[in-house]
């Protein structure tokens, strides 16, 4: 996998009044701006070239925090996304990016940290979501699986879900997504859900689940409480000799 993105345009309203000036992608998680983890996971996925997709008021401040990552031995570049109209308008910005590769993506306010330390991403030519067992489905995307643990369904935030498998904000594509992208359609609050795409994909057989294990631990930090979770775990683990979330220990 040599390319991957990151998606981080978003306003972070829930996190009001920290993410007023600040993109909650560059609030800290314990040592460290929250970013600086989906860099890791993508270089941790082989991801050499990223593309970051951000807004206009904070395209700045992430060039003048990451630069164009050649301290890390990658490629960084910056997309703008003008209009918040949801994730799939947010992936459309990274097409000529990613060309007919296969492709990383990753929303910019999930964390994965891999406490085994050798988990790596399964290898096929299906776009695949990857899934991870919660406690509380329905504040997620949450799917649906057969007997056998085959992906036959998605639903977005159901009163009463068919799993406990959530499906995160990370996913691997296959070129051929750019062939769905624009058949999304935007829902009442005028955003383009990837749900929908995924759903699409499912549809015509194109899309597969991969199920996280244990060791892999994955928050999501769009509310005060996830990101301190995240930080007090990140902080033991530092404490305790590991280091996480650091694109500099990556380096091949």
């Amino acid at each position: 996998m040599k390319k991957g993105v990151i998606l981080a345009a978003g306003h972070g309203t829930r996190l009001y009044p920290c993410t007023i000036a600040v993109n909650k992608a560059m609030l800290p998680i314990y040592n460290k701006p929250a970013i600086y983890f989906p860099i890791t996971t993508l270089m941790q996925c082989g991801c050499r070239e990223i593309l970051i997709v951000t807004n206009v008021e904070t395209v700045a401040q992430m060039d003048k925090l990451l630069g164009d990552g050649r301290q890390w031995g990658i490629s960084i570049e910056y997309a703008i996304q003008g209009v918040a109209e949801g994730v799939v308008s947010a992936l459309e910005k990274a097409r000529g990016f990613c060309g007919k590769d296969e492709f990383c993506l990753m929303l910019g306010d999930n964390i994965l940290i891999d406490e085994a330390g050798d988990y790596s991403l399964p290898t096929n030519s299906t776009s695949t979501v990857f899934l991870k067992h919660v406690p509380n489905p329905v504040a997620y995307g949450v799917a649906e699986l057969d007997a056998d643990g085959r992906l036959i369904g998605i639903e977005e935030k159901p009163a009463h879900p068919k799993s406990d498998y959530a499906i995160i904000g990370f996913y691997r594509y296959s070129p051929c997504v750019w062939d769905y992208t624009e058949l999304v359609r935007p829902r009442i609050n005028g955003e383009r859900n990837i749900s929908d795409l995924n759903e699409i994909l499912l549809k015509k057989g194109l899309l597969q689940s991969a199920t996280l294990p244990p060791d892999v631990l994955w928050y999501d930090i769009g509310d005060p409480d996830s990101m301190l979770n995240a930080s007090n775990r990140v902080a033991d683990m530092i404490r305790g000799g590991r280091e996480v979330g650091e694109p500099s220990v990556i380096i091949d």
